[in-house]
């Protein structure tokens, strides 16, 4: 929706998935750390049997947030170099400790029961949302406190009522236009 408004977006996970595409090297010292079983008969890596490993281990989780993250940031700083008023997706900016790169949060919220229809429309077992929802901590709440400026959006209705909150955020409350 800020792509929409012109903005241009960075994607955390689209830099995740691309990392562990065969020829990078972060798809190498995932493939060595976790074994060739993670791999689909071509050497991909399967993020499916890699997300069953990780979202079950603490411990695994984190060996693969220590490769992955470092270099998440630092393609998302070359993004920000080229690009000073951009949108950031992230569901771990809190987590990877970037809260303070930014000059405006916004969080999107929403209802468990909505979230989890969505979830299921994806091909996702409830059991395994909860995993990967316990990987990833309500931030609004935390982050409520390190910073008063974030903002929230409920998200607890249709696309286009998401659309027109994410609207009036962005030329309402910031006057933004790109």
């Amino acid at each position: 929706m800020f792509s929409e408004s012109g903005f241009p977006v960075c994607s955390a996970d689209e830099i995740a998935h691309r990392l562990l595409e065969k020829e990078n090297p972060e798809a190498y010292e995932v493939l060595k750390i976790f074994g060739s079983g993670i791999a689909d008969k071509n050497g991909e890596i399967c993020r499916g049997k890699l997300g069953k490993l990780v979202f079950n281990s603490v411990p695994l989780m984190k060996k693969l947030e220590s490769i992955m993250h470092p270099v998440i940031k630092s393609e998302m700083e070359r993004f920000f170099a080229e690009n000073p008023v951009c949108a950031v997706e992230n569901a771990l900016l809190f987590k990877m400790g970037m809260q303070n790169d930014f000059d405006k949060i916004v969080l999107v919220k929403c209802p468990e029961a909505i979230r989890e229809k969505n979830i299921a429309a994806r091909g996702i077992s409830s059991s395994a949302a909860e995993k990967i929802f316990s990987f990833q901590p309500d931030a609004f709440y935390a982050a409520q406190k390190e910073r008063p400026d974030i903002f929230l959006i409920e998200n607890n209705g249709s696309v286009p009522a998401l659309r027109e909150k994410t609207q009036k955020l962005i030329c309402g409350q910031w006057g933004w236009r790109l």
